[in-house]
């Protein structure tokens, strides 16, 4: 619609001019125009998203905004990378950069040659190598005794025939003496033969942590006119069994040998035999 200009006559009160009524609907007309939405034109970058009969919603078009909207401190460049300028609060234009690494930097442990040239070098440094470890013209080896541990290939394997006694477990190598008299703990997991001394009466032997196929030696060489020995194991369940016919001596030393067949808690076997100790070099 057209502006509606309202008559206002040549001179004041000279009745040539509108009419009131005929004044205020070219006022209505004209404020009708103006709450239209309709009617009110976008200029890109801006899209209207929405319009109702009193209100317009203005929003920036997708792939809208070019350079000559842009708050930049200089002009646009081809290929040139938008950055934000800090000073002035908008953007600046700045060259990218592209080409080869023109340069390095050899890092802990590393040492290098042509750094700053067109074909640089990396290498380990001598002061890659730790503990256990050797370097040599830029190479780093493992260190081994070569009689427990050897080098196969790029293997480190244990050696053949390379476990000696000395490398086993305390509980296949070490023993233990003592002279208590009652019930008492035998740990399997430190010691493999126990000599008892002590004058031992009715006394419960339980063995603690053995593992299948371990044998223990429980050597009783005290005073045992009075011993009454039960045997116990520290697995919830445990099945025991008597191997032969040897009986438990008192008037003698007495040797109880006991190897676990399954450790397995709740599940756990041992076997055991007892005999007399007897010095004899002649096994008949």
């Amino acid at each position: 619609m057209a502006k509606h200009n309202v008559d206002i006559g040549t001179n004041p009160n000279d009745q040539t001019g509108d009419p009131i009524r005929t004044a205020f609907g070219h006022v209505n007309d004209n404020t009708d125009e103006l709450y239209e939405g309709a009617n009110i034109t976008a200029t890109a970058p801006l899209a209207k998203t929405s319009v109702a009969d009193e209100s317009v919603t203005l929003s920036i078009s997708n792939d809208s905004i070019k350079e000559e909207k842009l708050d930049c401190t200089n002009g646009a460049t081809d290929n040139y990378l938008l950055s934000f300028d800090n000073a002035s609060g908008g953007f600046t234009w700045v060259a990218g950069t592209e080409g080869d690494i023109t340069a390095i930097t050899a890092g802990d442990g590393l040492t290098g040659s042509s750094l700053t040239g067109p074909v640089p070098t990396l290498a380990l440094d001598s002061s890659s190598a730790g503990n256990g470890l050797s370097f040599s013209s830029g190479v780093l080896a493992v260190g081994v005794d070569d009689s427990t541990v050897e080098l196969s290939g790029d293997a480190v394997r244990v050696k053949d025939n390379g476990i000696t006694h000395a490398k086993l477990e305390d509980r296949y190598t070490e023993k233990t003496t003592n002279s208590t008299t009652t019930s008492q703990t035998l740990q399997a997991d430190d010691f493999t033969s126990f000599i008892l001394t002590g004058n031992i009466g009715t006394a419960t032997l339980t063995i603690d942590d053995m593992k299948t196929g371990q044998v223990i030696d429980i050597h009783m060489t005290g005073t045992l006119t009075s011993a009454v020995i039960t045997l116990a194991f520290d697995f919830s369940s445990t099945t025991i069994n008597k191997i032969g016919t040897g009986a438990f001596d008192q008037s003698e030393k007495n040797l109880i040998q006991i190897v676990c067949v399954d450790d397995t808690d709740g599940a756990a076997i041992v076997n055991y035999s007892v005999g007399k100790i007897t010095a004899d070099s002649n096994p008949d």
